[in-house]
């Protein structure tokens, strides 16, 4: 089988959401266009300041219908191996990455209702999912709970009230676990607002984030009936 194919692009934007979040968007030169599914991610090929090899992986937050440009919505961390390196690229520089790659995608049928659940970055596979089957022209309810830690942790907030403003379809819920005075959305994980709902039997859920939310929210779901098969998760970190 063969490997996905190695792709040029260029950067040509860097979108600054919050202190360590931004979007950086990739133009495609050769090949020029890229087929994915929504929830994959490609593997971002850089180089140390001691001219040592370094890759990393990251989701693709655009939908698929843009095939020509990719979205990928990454924390700059200050200690980290590769997401300095990056946040010192120019606009104009050459960027190389390889893909797609994963299996954490869209595999639901078309009758069923749809909750994601994402926190933090791990919000970018979803929100491909989500625009992706709105692109599509999808009636399926679908429900995204969002969870960050405070108001200054918040990005992409004005895009999905802006999705649920033109699609009746589809609901955002935002979760802050340590909002600062004057927050009056829910105030808590996401995992302790998920206990207070009610499901419909067939829904299917996808989980993106940390490792003790995934776990969590499984284990949580298991206790209301729900099977393995109705729920797919990717973690994005310990």
């Amino acid at each position: 089988m063969a490997l996905p194919l190695t792709y040029q692009s260029r950067l040509i934007q860097k979108i600054q959401h919050t202190a360590r979040t931004k979007d950086f968007v990739l133009e495609l030169s050769e090949p020029e266009s890229i087929e994915f599914k929504a929830g994959q991610f490609v593997i971002v090929k850089g180089t140390r300041p001691d001219g040592s090899a370094i890759q990393r992986s990251y989701s693709i937050a655009s939908a698929p219908q843009q095939t020509s440009q990719l979205v990928l919505n990454i924390e700059i961390l200050p200690h980290g191996q590769f997401t300095p390196i990056m946040d010192g690229w120019d606009i104009g520089s050459d960027v190389t990455f390889q893909g797609p790659f994963g299996h954490f995608v869209f595999k639901s049928p078309g009758d069923v209702d749809l909750v994601f659940v994402g926190t933090g970055t791990g919000v970018a596979p979803l929100k491909s999912m989500i625009e992706d089957q709105l692109n599509r022209g999808s009636k399926q309810k679908m429900h995204l709970y969002f969870g960050l830690r405070s108001q200054e942790h918040i990005f992409y907030q004005d895009h999905f009230e802006a999705l649920a403003q033109k699609h009746e379809n589809f609901d955002f819920t935002l979760c802050l676990s340590r909002p600062e005075e004057g927050w009056d959305g829910f105030s808590g994980r996401v995992t302790a607002l998920l206990p207070t709902l009610k499901f419909q039997p067939n829904t299917h859920f996808y989980l993106c984030g940390g490792k003790p939310m995934i776990d969590d929210v499984k284990a949580l779901l298991n206790e209301k009936g729900f099977e393995k098969s109705h729920i797919f998760f990717e973690q994005f970190f310990l």
